[in-house]
């Protein structure tokens, strides 16, 4: 054994020490942090609601900043504030606090952290059709945070790394160790099916008795499924990587859409199929911004464009392109990655010497290049740093703009993508003020059927480019067999 995986299983074998005598004082004399001895054993949660509530206060910044920031157009947070403050009365603790926010994100998504923090995206809010899903939506976050799930899974994260650290004391090998890490933390990704199934149980009952149809949750989840299966099927005709399960979905399993419906119809008093709050909704969401915020970018296809920074350029063939704060990730075929992002840099400092010297200091340069890119100044390089291939990229912008691009290949790949790696960075282009206000942001538009308009006609209005029909199908609530009759309001996606 070395001496470093020597002092590794001491350090092991000290904390399995100290769990075990913490776990050995009596609950009256005290015990440990967490009470009783790691909850009495497991027996209960190792965290404290003012723990929650800490928790939840740090996360929030760093969620928000992930999640794009606060989406406010419209007055949307408002509306969703008082729908959630009509279901905190009607629930089973009506004095507890609850935090707000509605994310700027396209990604179709809600949940709850310690402490009563709650998150709905404005993907979601595209997807939802009535008032009552909205609430159905809410309501299971809510039921998360009553039962206190983050706080359970808080404590089974604590049992997977206390069992994980004796057997791997034991076993005085990294490899078991990590293996047996990678083992627990698919349990510990995401609530379990029964914690899920309760949220839906809480969920559906508090709804129900703030006047809400207790169906609408058994017809999102619906919906959520449908959307799934509608954005893997478009991953796969693109050919992205990960085009099994995008990012960001939550599918809906076909036994929980069952337990919910079963749920609403349990509901005494005939509160099931309850005329739902459709029009209400519409109008609160006509106008609501779809897809990519500008402000931080938009991608179409391999292309990425940031209207308001007015620049443009287009990834390597096969990469899939993710809009981050402030640029943009990207993942390629056989293992290859991307890095984009702007920064600034004096025009005193020379873009070498940056290079050289800050940017990439520690690194052994090759074939380095000075070139006139689009009429701006830029450097590029390779390099090989723990045996990956990394071609380097810097471009001055006007001011103090400066733009960064990192490309990463497996080494048996390196002669074969580095063309497309440089090519890439080539490609970086400023935009004309017509050019900018080209990428005009989508956004939900609600439109009423005319005489003789049909799900092909409007779906063809759609401001997509895969799959028109089933955008606006899933988009709608319309199954396959569906029509449209004159006078009903529906969702398109349009400038």
């Amino acid at each position: 054994m070395t001496p470093a995986a020597a002092l590794r299983r001491l350090l092991a074998w000290r904390r399995i020490l100290a769990i075990a005598a913490c776990v050995a004082v009596p609950l009256a004399a005290g015990g440990c942090s967490g009470g009783g001895g790691i909850a009495a054993l497991f027996g209960g949660t190792i965290m404290s609601e003012a723990d929650e509530t800490a928790a939840g206060a740090r996360a929030h910044p760093s969620i928000m900043r992930q999640y794009g920031g606060s989406y406010e157009e419209l007055g949307i947070d408002v509306q969703v504030a008082r729908l959630t403050a009509q279901l905190v009365r009607a629930s089973s603790q009506p004095r507890r606090n609850y935090i707000l926010s509605v994310l700027d994100t396209p990604i179709v998504n809600a949940f709850a952290t310690p402490g009563g923090y709650l998150y709905v995206t404005r993907g979601l809010l595209a997807l939802v059709n009535d008032e009552d899903e909205l609430a159905s939506v809410m309501a299971h976050e809510m039921g998360h945070v009553t039962a206190r799930h983050s706080a359970k899974r808080h404590t089974e994260a604590v049992k997977a790394g206390i069992v994980s650290g004796v057997l791997g004391a034991l076993a005085g090998d990294d490899l078991d160790r990590n293996a047996m890490r990678a083992e627990t933390a698919g349990y510990l990704e995401s609530y379990s099916r029964a914690q899920e199934l309760e949220a839906d149980r809480i969920g559906i009952q508090t709804a129900a008795r703030a006047g809400y149809d207790p169906g609408a949750a058994a017809s999102f989840l619906r919906t959520m499924q449908r959307n799934f299966d509608l954005r893997a099927a478009i991953a796969r005709r693109r050919g992205e990587p990960g085009a099994s399960r995008p990012a960001g979905s939550h599918p809906a399993s076909a036994a929980r859409i069952g337990n919910a419906a079963a749920i609403a119809r349990s509901i005494a008093g005939g509160a099931a199929g309850r005329a739902r709050r459709r029009n209400a909704y519409l109008d609160a969401i006509d106008g609501l911004l779809f897809g990519a915020n500008p402000e931080s970018g938009v991608v179409r296809g391999r292309e990425f464009v940031h209207p308001r920074r007015r620049f443009a350029f287009t990834a390597p063939p096969g990469f899939d392109i993710k809009i981050r704060a402030n640029g943009a990730l990207a993942r390629g075929p056989l293992g290859s990655a991307m890095v984009f992002d702007y920064s600034s840099l004096p025009p005193s400092t020379s873009l070498r010497d940056y290079m050289i010297e800050t940017w990439a200091d520690g690194l052994e340069l090759e074939r380095y290049e000075t070139l006139d890119l689009n009429g701006m100044k830029a450097v590029t390089a390779v390099a090989v740093y723990r045996g990956f291939h990394h071609r380097l990229f810097l471009v001055r912008g006007p001011g103090e703009t400066l733009y960064r691009f990192v490309f990463v290949a497996q080494p048996d790949a390196a002669r074969s993508q580095d063309r497309q790696f440089r090519a890439a960075g080539m490609s970086l282009r400023r935009l004309g003020a017509s050019q900018a206000r080209a990428f005009r942001p989508l956004r939900i538009r609600v439109v009423t059927v005319k005489d003789g308009e049909t799900v092909q006609t409007l779906a063809g209005r759609m401001k997509v480019a895969d799959f028109r029909e089933q955008h606006f199908r899933v988009l709608n609530r319309l199954n396959a067999d569906d029509t449209l009759r004159p006078g009903q309001r529906v969702k398109i996606i349009a400038h």
